[in-house]
């Protein structure tokens, strides 16, 4: 409750007392004087830090700003020590995937840079765990940011990762989560442009982009090499949908009927890269 206010409604801001701060020094407004004015408890503009009805009404949250996690804690250097997670949805049966998939599990880690897309076919903390289980590999996961998701918390608590969550409500607490779900589907969307393939071939689309981008070279560097440490991607960058020609491999010949003139080298398209292997799915 305001304890002294002034009562004349002649009061205007100039007559307001000033603060004499140094002789020779231009004088400044006393604010704890105005907030108590007439002319600014009529419209309390502009915003002032004494008036307790400005404070109280005009507060805003804080701001999230590019690179505010790296303000709180220096980047890591190694795999698994901050990483995070979030599920992308598809919300209608026309976004599932050619096999069912009606979700995807992205998983970043900010020391290496690697982005990895596991498409599944549900939000469940099953799924989400067999997905963070194929990220990490033999790899440990140390710390894992995300939202207020349960599905994921069943899933830390199985890995026995420290989960970090941001404020219910607040998606910009987990804004680079966010950021990279954006990477994925963009990644994603221009795959099926460039193949020509219909919307269903997302999951193939989101995998071939994530590898693509951690086994692509920037500034000298690529993701690839900051988890393995063994150099740079040391296999063929093929792009999503490009036509080989290659010969398969005896083991998948048996039992098949093969016309005798058949092309020894058929043609097919590439469309995802295999993570545990050095080789394109075709």
């Amino acid at each position: 409750m305001l304890e002294a206010v002034t009562a004349d409604p002649d009061t205007v801001l100039d007559e307001i007392p000033y603060l004499d701060v140094d002789e020779g020094v231009e004088l400044r407004r006393n604010l704890k004087a105005e907030a108590l004015s007439v002319t600014h408890l009529m419209t309390h503009c502009p915003k002032n830090k004494y008036c307790r009805s400005c404070l109280t009404n005009k507060c805003r949250r804080v701001g999230h700003y590019r690179g505010g996690m790296t303000k709180v804690e220096p980047r890591p250097t190694e795999f698994g020590i901050k990483t995070t997670c979030d599920h992308i949805i598809c919300r209608s049966d026309s976004s599932s995937g050619i096999d069912n998939e009606r979700d995807c599990v992205m998983l970043y880690d900010m020391g290496t840079d690697w982005l990895h897309g596991e498409p599944v076919k549900s939000k469940s903390a099953d799924d989400t765990f067999r997905a963070i289980l194929k990220f990490a590999g033999y790899e440990k996961i140390y710390t894992l940011y995300s939202d207020d998701s349960r599905e994921i918390k069943k899933a830390c608590a199985r890995h026995g990762i420290a989960q970090k969550t941001g404020s219910p409500g607040i998606k910009e607490d987990n804004g680079l989560a966010e950021s990279c779900v954006r990477i994925e589907v963009e990644g994603g969307r221009c795959d099926l442009a460039q193949a020509g393939l219909p919307a269903c071939f997302w999951p193939y689309g989101i995998c071939h982009f994530c590898f693509s981008r951690n086994i692509q070279i920037r500034d000298g560097e690529s993701s690839y090499n900051r988890r393995h440490m063994a150099g740079h991607f040391p296999g063929k960058y093929i792009p999503f949908g490009a036509a080989l020609e290659f010969r398969p491999q005896p083991v998948y010949q048996k039992g098949v009927n093969i016309p005798k003139f058949q092309p020894q080298c058929p043609v097919s398209y590439t469309h995802l890269r295999a993570h545990e292997t050095d080789s394109y799915l075709v």
